[in-house]
């Protein structure tokens, strides 16, 4: 190497030395000018400069100094929007659990066992924790989600059941809108394709029922944006599931569980003697009056049965209209008619509702020769008490397990 050829490794020590320097010009000025570096959302230019002044030392002789200068340019954080954790796509592992739980024996004798789920309703407002700081605060209730899952694996059932609601879908309901509810979608999203996932895992058959709330995103593009209305992909055959849907947006056709759209005509059979609908009747005795033979559904959220005992070309006959209750949060966090929220904070203002959690275990034979057996599970404060034992979950959440 000449003497006139720089040394690489000097000129790599000049470079750092200088951008050591000049972050120290920017940290100086953002210190003197009283800008906290937590309220910069976007730094739109920087530029750094050398310059000399000559100044008179005390001794009378001129003195040269070679000097940094630094400008900004920046955008406050505000013009961003809130601050929110982005959402990445999990890998379908197998779900988390807590403690032990103890496998139920399979029904015997061609019998087979349903475990049927109401009315998650999840979805998210964004709420202000702090000055600035925002988190997502759900509609659904996480621990009744992990119990759900928790009784699928204890039961073993050959079919899992969703009676509907699914996803909340606040932003395309008819009813006063939210600030918080904007940009909480994809949470939603993410969190029903978690859970549905998990379930898919502990039963070969994993039917949703489209209910009133899941209906929402289909209807709202109807009524507002029409030509958005079916829009598939690109190659996607006619049947397949157009963009603006629930089992699409879920992603439900590759985790193999079915939905069966049209609220509130969809219906799904059991058993010859038993079917489930989303439903739209507030009285059991109304929805024992509309089929002609047991029913179970969701829609009200609250846990009861009814019986009826009639006769029939085969004898004596019972039949029973049931409904499980809900998943989603009683405690006023769901919007709707009843809840109110706090412009302070953009949460809602706690309010129990007349509304229980729970879920239901039926016992049928597919022959239809035998009358349907049906468990009500309650869900209290997050654990599940099935046959004197009582079950926890792992909450369904956005954090990786």
């Amino acid at each position: 190497m000449s003497d006139s050829t720089p040394d690489p490794d000097a000129v790599i020590r000049s470079t750092a030395a200088r951008k050591r320097v000049g972050l120290d010009a920017v940290a100086a000025l953002l210190s003197r000018s009283g800008i906290d570096p937590d309220e910069i959302g976007r730094v739109e230019r920087v530029r750094l400069s050398d310059y000399q002044v000559a100044v008179r030392g005390e001794d009378g002789e001129p003195t040269v100094l070679d000097l940094e200068a630094a400008s900004l340019v920046l955008s406050p954080a505000w013009t961003t929007g809130p601050e929110w954790v982005p959402i990445d796509r999990p890998p379908l592992a197998r779900p988390r659990f807590t403690g032990t739980v103890r496998k139920v024996a399979p029904p015997t004798d061609g019998l087979s066992r349903i475990l049927v789920l109401p009315d998650p309703q999840i979805g998210f407002r964004l709420a202000e924790v702090a000055p600035g700081r925002f988190e997502l605060d759900p509609f659904h209730d996480p621990a009744a989600l992990g119990v759900a899952v928790t009784l699928a694996r204890a039961a073993r059932p050959d079919r899992i059941v969703c009676l509907g609601d699914l996803l909340d879908l606040p932003q395309f309901g008819k009813y006063r809108q939210e600030p918080g509810f904007a940009q909480a979608g994809n949470a939603a999203v993410e969190i029903g394709h978690r859970w549905l996932a998990a379930l898919a895992q502990l039963a070969s058959d994993v039917v949703v029922l489209e209910g009133n709330h899941d209906a929402r995103i289909a209807t709202y593009a109807l009524d507002n944006a029409r030509a958005a209305y079916g829009l598939r992909r690109a190659g996607d055959p006619p049947e397949s599931w157009p963009v603006l849907t629930v089992p699409h947006l879920l992603r439900l056709d590759e985790l193999g569980v079915e939905y069966l759209p049209g609220y509130p005509a969809n219906v799904v059979t059991l058993a010859p003697n038993l079917v489930a609908v989303h439903g739209s009747r507030l009285k059991l005795r109304d929805l024992l009056g509309d089929e002609a033979v047991s029913a179970i559904q969701g829609h009200v959220h609250r846990v009861g049965v009814e019986y009826r005992t009639v006769r029939s070309p085969k004898g004596t006959r019972t039949r029973f209209a049931a409904t499980p209750g809900c998943l989603c949060r009683i405690d006023g966090s769901v919007p709707g008619a009843r809840s109110g929220l706090d412009p302070r904070s953009g949460r809602h203002v706690y309010r129990p509702q007349d509304w229980q959690q729970g879920a239901a275990i039926v016992t049928v034979d597919p022959s239809g020769e035998r009358d349907p057996i049906l468990e009500l599970v309650p869900i209290v404060d997050g654990v599940a008490t099935w046959r004197d034992r009582d079950y926890l979950g792992t909450p369904i959440t956005l954090e990786r397990g």
